[in-house]
């Protein structure tokens, strides 16, 4: 039971990344900076959500600073087309913790194994873009926070994978004092 005060967390939305390669751009003070530029996606609702999300990525670029020991930041910017036509912006920031799994499914290591849920202490933000017209207003309306997944490709093709699962943050229980 979430507690007087504050939020809590609705699940709705699975979005899953298929990353193709990691392009070196340079270096700042807080770590190598790259870009993955040609992700594939999907963004697709799940049940108990109360709007109806089948999208694909139509452009989507992603830039991570590689930290040294530290986590690696991440930094999206994209563009979702729905089966019926619409396009929604998407962005999220957040940090991926830099365990020794993430290292090497970041470095394409065979026999590495994919994270669990959960098991990576990281947590992303998210926003959408949508027209206010639409019947996906909702998730620009919201906030939304995310929990990750990686795990290694099984392709020469892909880099790696990553899905998202993306809650919206409600406002929680009325207090009564």
């Amino acid at each position: 039971m979430v507690a007087c005060g504050f939020g809590a967390l609705l699940p709705a939305l699975v979005f899953r990344l298929n990353i193709f390669a990691r392009y070196p751009i340079g270096n700042l003070p807080t770590g190598q900076y790259v870009g993955n530029g040609n992700d594939v996606g999907t963004l697709t609702s799940v049940p108990g959500y109360n709007v109806s999300v089948n999208a694909s990525l139509n452009h989507l670029d992603d830039f991570t600073t590689i930290a040294p020991g530290g986590p690696y930041r991440m930094d999206i910017r994209g563009l979702l087309e729905t089966d019926d036509g619409e396009y929604i912006g998407v962005s999220a920031i957040g940090f991926i913790a830099n365990t020794t799994r993430v290292a090497d499914i970041l470095g394409n290591q065979s026999g590495t194994t994919a994270t669990q849920w959960g098991e990576l202490d990281t947590i992303t933000t998210w926003s959408f873009l949508a027209n206010e017209d639409s019947k996906y207003k909702d998730l620009g309306d919201s906030t939304w926070v995310s929990n990750i997944r990686m795990y290694p490709s099984n392709n020469k093709d892909t880099l790696l994978y990553i899905d998202f699962k993306l809650s919206k943050v409600l406002a929680g229980p009325l207090c009564s004092d």
